[in-house]
């Protein structure tokens, strides 16, 4: 009689891995052999191994256990062979439900070094017994381990685990010390954070510069290694980072900290300020650029001086000659009212406002003695300004100092005991000024920041000068959308009203034949040379970046007089303090500025259009790989993918570059090459040779750079073999092959194997045999 015999094996770590009596291999190889002795009295076959490695015997929740039940519940196995019982499970409160379940499908357990027979009741209280020593032994061990675990924090020491990025683990002292590269990587972080920059942007900036997370092993449960780590970081891998209190040099243990024996990397004062802006701050709600569908310049930024509402753009249903749709910036007062004669800016033409700003703010470097005169003016009107920023930084600090004290009495009160029946409401007394002081503490940075932007306001004139200059010839190169974003990085609010006599005298009084509008223009001094020299600046990520948070500071204020009379036929002319005429397109862009176009021409690779995408990059013609993707209406995942060619060896971009008929770019397709981008230098020769030679078709010669060289053990195991004396080879050997087992066999595609067969049959080397679901191919 046959009997169909299923193997359990189970260990409970890792480290239990490969051992020579403890892992799975060992307690297989025991049940094996308990097996071969009954399997001519009994007829036992074994059937299948189920094996958990790395698995808690605490509950029965495992992979390799569900199968086994599975295997159980379908009658496929009626005998279950164990090393112990103990293998199987370490709970008491899981034996019974099991027993009961391979009663119901008449399945017996056996072990190979236990009886357990329950035939008898001694046998089933013994077996009662074994499971309950089993648990026993499970939870003194995991109190043994806890207990010294927290002996260990207690006397700061390091309890194990990931390594922390900016620390090194010393073997031999079996303590944490202090990585070189890392820890002012940790240092910036913190530091930045604590000025309230946005987690986003310094993750960004952090990849720009070329910084990864750790490298780090890991040992899965088949007992394989892998090298996981060197990734881009993320803001919510910067949260987990800086609420870590190793890193101010303390150890977190049973929900108490305690002071650790490793050098800390920040100080306390630094981490506190840095968690309280991250519990604090949340992500700011900014405009999408591809929200702002119809390319509003100051969308957010513009508001109506006469009523104080903001202008809101509105796009009419109606289309200009050139098929573009009107826009418009309304006053919110009409919007809501509908009654344009109320304000007297009412509506206003979308492209002649934002033709009119971006002229005055690409023409105004040109007028050094206004510049010099409006930052004269605002050191005067910042320094009342200064005064009154101290005394509120000095109300500020002196709450968070009643509110540190009170928390400290609290603190005393609960370490004391003296709590009582107020214990819940002291914890939430507690709780309440530990948020109250995390929000005081950001207040009090941004109030710095604020004095800091003031006393910013007193830019040497000639830098903001030199950053106006070089925002001229910025302006012209941009697209819509990437003027769009640097607009937005440094002008703080655009103002339209009526003008007045007192400052540009008779300009004004044109007996209503024109419309004359005032605009004040306030601009942030700090953003706006940041943006410039970020933009231009040598041996930096190019791109336009929102680094610096947002606080509000008294900008610099610039006025200026426009006659928007003929802003219906594209025309506006800039009055005061300049005279300048602008010509504004169709598209509500000055005239002259073009966006680079991609010229149509024949098939060519998609490493042509990364390499034109590098240079585009490179001389500012476009801001980021987002601006790329909305210049030329991909994905900005289709740009990354794209832009992934660039890293090929030359040699191999140069061939791709030369190819001319769309079958050897097919064959050549992004996703095939890309893939081969991040390898080492010598596995990428090999792997596009191996692309290479399995296109059948011949293909053109690299024109620049050495020739792909294959590795010396494809040479030396494969010298001078063409592909097809490869195939012929194969069929002498094997005889009738079919397509799939002859590309497994010379590692080729099926397409690749078809054109050599179609190839070899009109030449009549080859045969073909069978149907047209089975073909298979010899030697003629």
């Amino acid at each position: 009689m046959w009997v169909p015999v299923g193997i359990y094996t189970r260990v409970s770590t890792n480290k239990q891995l490969g051992r020579r009596v403890e892992s799975c291999e060992s307690q297989e190889a025991i049940c094996r052999d308990h097996i071969s002795t009954h399997a001519a009295t009994k007829g036992w076959q074994l059937v299948q191994t189920f094996t958990d490695p790395a698995y808690s015997g605490a509950t029965m929740r495992r992979p390799g256990m569900d199968a086994l039940k599975r295997a159980v519940a379908a009658g496929e196995i009626r005998v279950v062979v164990i090393f112990k019982l103990e293998r199987v499970l370490r709970s008491t409160d899981e034996w019974a439900p099991f027993r009961t379940f391979l009663h119901q499908h008449n399945c017996e357990l056996v072990s190979a070094m236990e009886d357990i027979s329950e035939k008898t009741a001694l046998g089933r209280l013994k077996n009662n017994l074994l499971v309950s020593v089993s648990e026993y032994d499970r939870l003194n061990i995991a109190e043994k381990v806890r207990a010294k675990m927290g002996e260990q924090a207690r006397r700061g020491l390091w309890n194990g685990g990931s390594v922390p990025y900016g620390y090194a683990y010393d073997k031999n002292t079996q303590t944490l010390a202090v990585h070189p590269e890392e820890a002012p990587v940790v240092c910036r972080i913190f530091e930045d954070a604590a000025k309230l920059v946005s987690l986003t942007d310094l993750a960004n900036a952090l990849n720009a510069e070329g910084f990864r997370t750790k490298e780090r092993h890991l040992r899965r449960r088949d007992g394989t290694r892998e090298v996981i780590g060197q990734q881009r970081f993320r803001s919510d891998g910067l949260r987990l980072l800086i609420a870590n209190p190793m890193y101010r040099g303390a150890v977190r243990f049973g929900g108490k900290e305690y002071d650790a024996q490793h050098p800390p990397l920040v100080a306390r004062d630094l981490w506190e300020k840095a968690n309280a802006a991250v519990r604090e701050t949340r992500p700011r709600l900014e405009m999408r650029v591809d929200e702002n569908v119809h390319q509003y310049l100051l969308k957010g930024v513009c508001r109506c001086g006469h009523c104080g509402r903001a202008m809101i753009p509105q796009t009419c249903g109606l289309s200009n000659n050139a098929g573009k749709r009107y826009r418009y910036y309304n006053c919110g007062t009409v919007m809501r009212d509908s009654q344009s004669a109320v304000c007297p800016v009412g509506r206003l033409s979308a492209g002649a406002l934002d033709g009119a700003v971006v002229a005055f703010l690409s023409q105004v470097s040109k007028q050094p003695s206004l510049v010099g005169r409006v930052l004269e003016a605002t050191r005067s009107r910042t320094k009342g300004d200064r005064h009154v920023l101290r005394a509120e930084l000095e109300a500020l600090e002196a709450k968070q100092t009643k509110v540190r004290e009170e928390l400290g009495r609290c603190v005393d009160a609960v370490v004391k005991g003296n709590v009582g029946v107020l214990g819940p409401e002291l914890m939430q007394r507690a709780e309440s000024l530990r948020t109250e002081k995390d929000h005081l503490t950001v207040q009090l940075e941004k109030k710095r920041q604020e004095i800091a932007a003031c006393e910013a306001a007193s830019f040497d004139a000639q830098r903001v000068q030199a950053s106006l200059e070089r925002l001229s010839l910025i302006l012209p190169k941009l697209a819509p959308e990437e003027r769009i974003e640097l607009v937005r990085l440094f002008v703080d609010g655009v103002e339209v009203r009526e003008p007045t006599r007192s400052q540009f005298g008779a300009m004004v009084d044109d007996g209503g034949t024109r419309r004359v509008l005032a605009l004040r223009i306030k601009l942030h001094l700090p953003r706006l040379v940041e943006g410039v020299e970020r933009t231009l600046g040598p041996g930096e990520q190019r791109g336009i970046a929102r680094r610096l948070p947002v606080v509000a500071v008294q900008g610099v204020n610039f006025e200026a007089s426009v006659d928007f009379t003929h802003a219906v036929r594209g025309e506006v002319t800039l009055l005061a303090p300049f005279q300048y005429p602008v010509r504004v397109s169709e598209r509500g862009r000055a005239a002259g500025v073009s966006a680079v176009a991609p010229k149509p021409g024949e098939p060519k690779h998609s490493v042509v259009r990364a390499q034109e995408w590098r240079r585009m990059l490179e001389t500012g013609h476009a801001a980021n790989r987002f601006a790329l993707a909305r210049r030329f209406g991909v994905t900005p995942g289709a740009v990354t993918r794209t832009m992934k060619l660039i890293e090929l060896l030359p040699e191999i971009q140069n061939f791709l570059a030369s190819l001319k008929s769309k079958e050897a770019i097919r064959h050549f397709g992004i996703k095939k090459v890309g893939a081969l981008a991040s390898l080492p230098t010598a596995e990428q020769r090999t792997a596009f040779e191996r692309i290479r030679r399995a296109f059948a078709q011949p293909t053109p010669d690299l024109v620049v750079g050495e020739p792909l060289r294959r590795s010396p053990r494809e040479r030396a195991a494969d010298p001078g073999v063409s592909d097809t004396e490869r195939i012929i080879a194969l069929l002498r050997k094997r005889g009738p092959t079919s397509p799939r087992e002859i590309g497994a066999a010379v590692n080729m595609s099926r397409a690749s194997i078809y054109r050599h067969m179609a190839i070899l049959e009109s030449a009549g080397q080859v045969a073909v045999t069978g149907n047209t679901r089975s073909v298979k191919y010899s030697v003629a």
